[in-house]
């Protein structure tokens, strides 16, 4: 689990007290959305059919307050290949069974826009703070909050 796998990265790098390693799990239980996003979630869900694509473990997943807004969850642990890989958004494709050019996906990691961009969506880059990426990262959106989504969906 999620645990055990921050105690392995704990003493990979030196750190060899477990203390830590469950302090920085309680740290990662207590993280919550960003403020806008329960209210622009619930908006969209009220016109679009919603997915989470995801890194996360289903561990993870099952502890987050995320809001209950998504009809559909791929997470690379059930899919068995990790974001920015293709499999992940096919499997998110098949799941919403739209065509690629039909799918928006919201990201705030600049590597997720390029495997994005290759499966054929629509990307919008959430940047909060403004920070500079690589060249190669090119979303079709750059927004500072998700309140921005909404006029353009």
């Amino acid at each position: 689990g999620i645990r055990e796998s921050l105690a392995l990265t704990c003493n990979a790098n030196g750190i060899q007290n477990t203390l830590y390693a469950d302090h920085l799990f309680m740290r990662l239980c207590e993280s919550k959305p960003f403020p806008d996003a329960s209210a622009v979630l619930r908006h969209l869900k009220s016109r679009y059919s919603l997915a989470i694509c995801s890194n996360v473990s289903t561990e993870y997943y099952d502890i987050a307050e995320l809001p209950l807004c998504f009809e559909y969850v791929v997470l690379s642990e059930l899919v068995g290949v990790t974001k920015p890989q293709f499999g992940l958004y096919a499997a998110m494709i098949k799941a919403l069974d739209h065509s690629p050019s039909e799918i928006a996906h919201i990201t705030s990691s600049p590597m997720d826009v390029i495997g994005a961009k290759n499966a054929g969506l629509t990307v919008f880059l959430i940047n909060r703070n403004g920070e500079r990426h690589a060249e190669s990262i090119l979303p079709d959106y750059e927004l500072k909050t998700l309140d921005e989504l909404l006029p353009i969906l």
